[in-house]
């Protein structure tokens, strides 16, 4: 459930101290039931490079529950998280590649592989992912979102060029 509620937060649906000690709570009563748990450990990493700014501390957390579960897709998606968060994109890369070659069609991956290359001004290797997640993960809205705002940039930009050839070929 913390994972749940870390998505709430991550896209703006909540926010605050509340959130946060909601989270914490989780996490801790999930470790105590399972000391071992990655997804737990991965989120309590998440949160204190999040919350506390101490990134280095979050990120080896995150790869001390990979090291238990090297595919649970949580310690690849908040790993990027942060490495996003320290402008270390390509890092950020890396971490998604590498849990997608485990969880192939995990929904947090699979969207943030998409955002992330946009980012990166990498458009056409976003549309081409998205043209074969969209066919396996038609559930997760953010492909549908981000392949609008991808061929919107293409019609507007083919617009202007066309614009432009235009104007310059007026008989006047």
């Amino acid at each position: 459930q913390a994972d749940a509620e870390v998505a709430r937060v991550i896209r703006g649906y909540t926010s605050g101290v509340s959130s946060f000690q909601r989270i914490d709570r989780l996490i801790a009563d999930a470790l105590e039931i399972d000391p071992n748990l990655s997804s737990a450990l991965a989120t309590k990493g998440w949160l204190i490079g999040a919350i506390t700014g101490d990134t280095g501390e979050g990120l080896r957390i995150i790869e001390n529950a990979r090291m238990r579960d090297a595919k649970a897709p949580l310690t690849y998606f908040y790993s990027a998280w942060l490495l996003i968060g320290e402008k270390l994109l390509n890092e950020a890369s890396r971490s998604i590649e590498q849990g997608l070659r485990h969880n192939a069609l995990d929904r947090g991956l699979v969207g943030l592989n998409v955002w992330l290359l946009c980012a990166q001004h990498r458009d056409k290797e976003a549309l081409d992912f998205l043209e074969k997640a969209i066919i396996l993960r038609p559930d997760v809205d953010l492909l549908w979102i981000m392949k609008a705002i991808l061929l919107a940039l293409a019609f507007g930009l083919m617009a202007k060029l066309m614009q432009g050839c235009c104007h310059s070929h007026q008989v006047q």
